[in-house]
């Protein structure tokens, strides 16, 4: 954390998600390895969407973090006349698409690639002589699903601006695939007269659920579901990425009585307006160029696509950042959308370990905790946001005893939080613990890993090789099943299912606890004597979640409960299919 911040005062504050690769062999060139990743985004309100970003890479694409939206901001330092991007697309899923890089703003050499109405490529540069029907898929060369490709910019223009892919734009840069990049004229310098003390970059943009999902599912495109972006209907409002809430944190965006230079950009499809409350700013830049004079003004207009340079000098304490349009919602829960504070102050420094952590090999069934500290080193107080995971094992891990999540940490200070890892099955799972604060280097990355694998455990009737036999072992490591006898320990693979048994199953599945007692009141055919404390705890439990109303319904002209669960009865492909749809689908 020391050296970055070391690299952070050279440059200015920099509340950058990435710091710049420098390619040693290349003279006044800046040199960057991103990679496109597809990956789940959890949303305030619970919601999984699907999202495409960029991950900031070493060489090579040899090791790469994970994918964020937005990605990783690109800083060319001043002199450096050259950008180069070397882009891997490795977007996974039922519907990938070819990528590439434009930097709407800089030159660069572009070669349009041309589909015809059935999506196929019929040119690259101009479009065919006498082609009237064909369109433009992409501004520049693609990369292909599974390949590589580099893209570069010449004689670069100081001021901030924002990469995205250039291919069916409409679509991919609302799945995520955007960023900024900035370059100064000189250390510390905008443009060319044009000083500041620090920095800090503000990036709207919006997600459209329905579209998400529609790209998710191979639903988007002529003839499917979603034929296009017309029909745009965002719900939820980002800046930076994150939707606000309770307890986000605010953005350190510099000291006291210095030169703040906030870079606002849009990445998304509709216009906002962005509003400094209780303060003036002036008006730079748009896109890169500078007006003859500033305009002071406490908001400013942001299209779609645009980007403004301001600065301010700001006072002591947090200033609200919103949307004067009023997109501050989460699909429709306030408070939320495109609001953030900027704190001015003291800088914090943030410290976490351990900096990684790998669980090694743990049996299934058992839940190994590991402590995190975090320690603010820093002048200013840290703030600390939301710890979460992501990766697409994320599930497979869980932060507990959080002491850390929307808390204060004054200088010198720390706290502690866990994360646990829930091992089911087998295989290596790996995931991304994020967290984020008002430290200007934040959000934090902290990869987490863990080996799963079976307990050793053995049927009697389950032979080795056995196809089922990984399942049958995973169901016992994780307490879904102790067999059908235990003398011999015997499983009993050929035998059919209750509806007593699919009951326990599917809860224990769940992660949901058996009631606390057997009422007997329920079902007029489940109470102890019937079927088994045990079993009835469950099968109680399995009506309280909603899974079921049973096989006969209760009669409310009638004093008696004649409801009936048959706990006895086999379970049909058809009830099955309604057990897994309430307990897993609604």
């Amino acid at each position: 954390m020391r050296d970055r911040k070391i690299w952070n005062r050279l440059i200015g504050v920099l509340p950058t998600l990435a710091l710049a690769l420098f390619c040693a062999g290349t003279a006044s060139a800046a040199e960057f390895w991103l990679r496109a990743d597809a990956f789940t985004k959890i949303m305030p309100d619970a919601a999984e969407i699907t999202m495409w970003g960029f991950a900031e890479c070493t060489a090579n694409h040899v090791t790469c973090s994970a994918a964020t939206v937005p990605g990783p901001r690109l800083v060319v330092p001043p002199g450096d006349s050259t950008l180069i991007i070397h882009l891997e697309n490795n977007l996974t899923g039922p519907f990938t698409e070819p990528v590439s890089l434009v930097v709407p703003g800089q030159t660069a050499v572009m070669s349009p690639v041309w589909i015809n109405t059935a999506g196929t490529v019929v040119s690259t540069g101009s479009r065919p002589p006498g082609d009237v029907t064909s369109r433009m898929r992409s501004f520049t060369s693609e990369t292909a699903v599974g390949s590589a490709g580099t893209y570069t910019w010449n004689n670069l223009k100081p001021g901030t601006y924002r990469y995205q892919s250039g291919t069916h734009p409409a679509v991919q840069v609302q799945m995520g695939l955007y960023g900024a990049v900035t370059h100064d004229a000189a250390a510390l310098t905008a443009y060319n007269g044009v000083p500041y003390d620090s920095d800090v970059v503000l990036l709207f943009s919006e997600i459209d659920p329905a579209l998400h999902s529609a790209v998710a599912t191979n639903n988007y495109g002529p003839g499917k579901m979603m034929t296009s972006t017309i029909a745009f209907r965002p719900k939820y409002f980002l800046i930076n990425g994150v939707p606000f809430t309770a307890g986000s944190p605010p953005i350190f965006a510099g000291r006291v009585g210095e030169r703040t230079l906030i870079r606002f950009l849009n990445a998304g499809l509709r216009d906002y307006a962005p509003v400094l409350q209780g303060i003036y700013m002036d008006i730079l830049s748009e896109d890169g160029n500078l007006f003859p004079y500033p305009r002071k003004q406490y908001s400013l207009m942001l299209p779609a696509g645009k980007t403004v340079d301001a600065v301010v000098t700001p006072p002591a304490g947090l200033i609200p950042v919103y949307d004067r349009r009023l997109n501050l919602t989460n699909n429709n829960i306030s408070p939320g959308g495109m609001l953030t504070y900027l704190e001015f102050g003291e800088v914090p420094n943030i410290a976490v370990s351990p900096l990684s952590y790998d669980f090694g090999v743990v049996s299934a069934g058992t839940v190994p905790v590991q402590t995190f500290t975090i320690t603010n080193s820093g002048l200013g107080n840290l703030i600390v946001g939301v710890l979460s995971l992501t990766g697409v094992d994320a599930a497979k891990f869980s932060v507990v005893a959080d002491a850390c999540s929307s808390s204060t940490v004054a200088p010198t200070a720390s706290c502690s939080f866990g994360v646990a890892f829930h091992p089911t099955y087998a295989g290596l799972r790996t995931a991304e613990l994020i967290i984020p604060s008002n430290d200007p280097g934040t959000p934090l990355s902290v990869p987490v890993s863990g080996t799963e694998v079976l307990c050793a455990v053995t049927f009697a009737d389950v032979p080795g090789g056995y196809l089922f036999e990984d399942p049958i072992k995973a169901m016992f490591c994780n307490g879904i099943t102790s067999g059908c006898s235990t003398a011999p320990l015997n499983f009993c693979p050929l035998d059919t299912l209750t509806r007593k048994e699919a009951a326990a199953f599917i809860t224990k599945v769940m992660n949901q606890a058996p009631a606390a007692s057997c009422t007997g009141a329920v079902f007029a055919d489940v109470n102890a004597a019937s079927v088994g404390t045990g079993f009835c705890r469950y099968i109680e439990a399995f009506s309280t979640l909603g899974i079921t109303a049973g096989c006969q319904a209760d009669n409310p002209a009638t004093p008696a409960n004649e409801a009936l669960f048959c706990p006895e009865s086999l379970v049909l492909r058809e009830q099955m299919a309604s057990f897994l749809t309430n307990g897993f689908l609604k």
